[in-house]
């Protein structure tokens, strides 16, 4: 060894450090893990060989820790396969990109969140806010979000609320507020934490009037005082006279008990809406004064049999008052608890069903121009629905009761329309089973309540085809073809016609519950002449057997005792026979 050489690994060169720091690392040192021994190599090169190809996590973990080359970092973060040295490398990652790619990708939560805190593309972080399966990385990526849209967005899409609700905490954008508020997408906590950050009075006015499931939200922003200055800053009549309006309900709200103040006020504000259109004002003039009273009621029960009581079901009247600057007629509605027959044990309270309608359509009742529309416009189903009732136009009910979006108000047209052209096509055609069992119920046309009766996929709509069906023949038919035995047996409790009843018996087919469609058949069937002819030529055995139980010939019920093929049969003409010869008891 030349002196030159014995220079270039004396004790103090860095070569040798680095090598035997190494080599500890790969083969350990004896009392210090090799995770240890990893954390005194600075050479780049070789922290990459173990961050990326030795087998011990925590030695790779320790290696990162001293890395700083990206490129291998990057490496790591997106490909080994212990979820903490992935998060150790991501929490010294740079590059945006890459961070993207763990943020939208890794499986593991933790490392996905650590990526998200680093992240500052707001699109991309919009994603993970909605997107993201885990509640915490969400709350992570809402938290760097500082673009108001974006914000925005995210509340509006985000299907946990309270990222939503944490999305709107950031937001100051009235309008961004405003379209949130108003969305009905929107999950409810959502837009009532964005109604809470609202201002605008004649804004927070149109929500309680137009907007049900919020509505209750608006009551502690709104002020009759803000209500009354924002009524006095439009120069729109008819807006002026609605922000008035609710200004009355809000008062008249705030004078409610505070237990019930917020329901209450959520089920009769939809009637300012009605108060302010234009055709009431020039009927009945402007709302002058509102009140609304509560009192509570009881109702107690006792143990049937015995002197005990149940615990009493706690109830109450809400009466409605209002009085109009252009009549001298007051409106009243009241609105009281219907107590059940009997005590429930599980029911200790049980408010009244407030309709609106009572403080609406009784003063119009006569008007059909009036009445079609509040059916057309009125923000509230109730008042939508009552108003259909009272309407009598045929051809607006058919408009209603075959285009309406409100089902409420196609189920009141349904059950008001004759037109048997009309009724069928909603009895085929609408989307929701109320609407088309009622529109069933009002259809008369023998041919399609036949038609609807037999094919009709909804078996309550057969069923109440059936109670319309009086042609003997259809009622056959449908006896004879029905795949539902109740309704069936609907169809064979109206037929008086024996032949019929026999024809029924003989073609009717086998399948859940025909059993009962059979009996009651039978149970028809008095003609002898035909039982006998069921009870020896039917090819189906119940039927024999059924026809056979109602036999009065002894002589043929012998013969069928001697000669017919199924065992059963034989045996109910065994016992038939029995009875009828046995003496009358005394």
């Amino acid at each position: 060894m030349t002196p030159a050489s014995k220079s270039a690994i004396s004790p103090g060169c860095p070569i040798l450090a680095v090598l035997c720091a190494a080599m500890f690392a790969v083969i350990g040192c004896e009392g210090e893990p090799r995770s240890q021994t990893v954390k005194r190599i600075t050479d780049q090169a070789l922290l990459a060989q173990f961050a990326t190809a030795d087998s011990d996590s925590d030695v790779r973990r320790a290696a990162v820790d001293k890395l700083t080359d990206q490129a291998v970092l990057a490496e790591v973060a997106t490909n080994d396969s212990d979820p903490d040295v992935r998060h150790a490398a991501v929490e010294k990652l740079t590059d945006q990109a890459v961070l993207v790619q763990v943020a939208t990708n890794d499986s593991q939560w933790t490392v996905r969140g650590a990526a998200v805190d680093k992240l500052t593309d707001q699109a991309v972080l919009a994603q993970v806010a909605t997107n993201d399966s885990d509640a915490d990385v969400r709350y992570a990526a809402v938290d760097n979000l500082t673009d108001q849209s974006v914000l925005a967005e995210v509340a509006t899409n985000a299907s946990n609320s309270r990222v939503g609700c944490v999305a709107v905490a950031k937001l100051t954008d009235q309008a961004l507020l405003e379209q949130i508020a108003v969305n009905d997408s929107a999950h409810v906590l959502v837009r009532r934490a964005a109604i809470e950050k609202l201002t605008d009075q004649a804004l927070l006015a149109q929500i309680a009037v137009f907007h049900p499931g919020v509505r209750a939200a608006t009551l502690g922003k709104l002020t009759e005082q803000g209500l009354v200055l924002a009524s006095e800053q439009t120069a729109d009549l008819q807006q002026r006279t609605l922000l008035l309006t609710v200004a009355k309900f809000v008062r008249a709200a705030n004078a409610l008990p505070a237990a019930h103040r917020n329901r209450i006020f959520s089920e009769v504000m939809t009637l300012a809406d009605v108060y302010s259109e234009p055709m009431w004002l020039d009927r009945f003039g402007s709302l002058e004064t509102l009140s609304i009273e509560w009192s509570g009621l009881s109702q107690s029960y006792s143990i049937s049999g015995t002197f005990k009581y149940a615990s009493p079901i706690e109830g109450e009247t809400i009466t409605f008052r209002a009085d109009f600057t252009g009549t001298d007629r007051r409106l009243r509605a009241t609105w009281r608890t219907t107590f059940p027959e009997s005590a429930r044990v599980d029911l200790r309270w049980l408010p009244a069903w407030i309709q609106p309608a009572d403080a609406v359509v009784p003063w119009v009742a006569k008007d059909e121009t009036f009445l079609a529309e509040l059916a057309v416009n009125a923000s509230s189903r109730n008042v939508r629905s009552a108003a259909v009732k009272r309407l009598t136009d045929q051809a607006f009910l058919a408009e209603l009761a075959v285009n309406a979006s409100s089902r409420g108000v196609r189920l009141a047209a349904a059950e008001n329309l004759t037109d048997q052209a009309v009724l069928a096509q909603v009895v085929t055609n609408d989307s929701c089973s109320y609407v088309r069992l009622a529109a069933a119920k009002n259809l008369t046309d023998q041919a399609v309540l036949a038609e609807v009766a037999t094919n009709h996929s909804q078996w309550a709509v057969r069923s109440a085809a059936v109670e319309n069906l009086t042609d003997q023949a259809m009622l056959a038919e449908v006896a004879t073809n029905a795949s539902n035995w109740t309704v069936g047996r609907d169809a064979v409790e109206k037929l008086t016609d024996q032949a019929m009843l026999a024809e029924v018996a003989t073609k009717m087919g086998r399948y859940d519950g025909s059993w009962r469609v059979r009996q009651a058949v039978f149970e028809r069937l008095t003609d002898q002449a035909m039982l006998a002819q069921i009870a020896t030529n039917a090819s189906d055995p119940h039927s024999r057997s059924a026809a056979v139980k109602r036999l009065t010939d002894q002589s043929l019920l012998a013969q069928i005792v001697t000669n017919d093929s199924h065992t059963d049969v034989r045996l109910a003409a065994e016992e038939r026979l029995e009875t009828l010869r046995s003496p009358p008891p005394k």
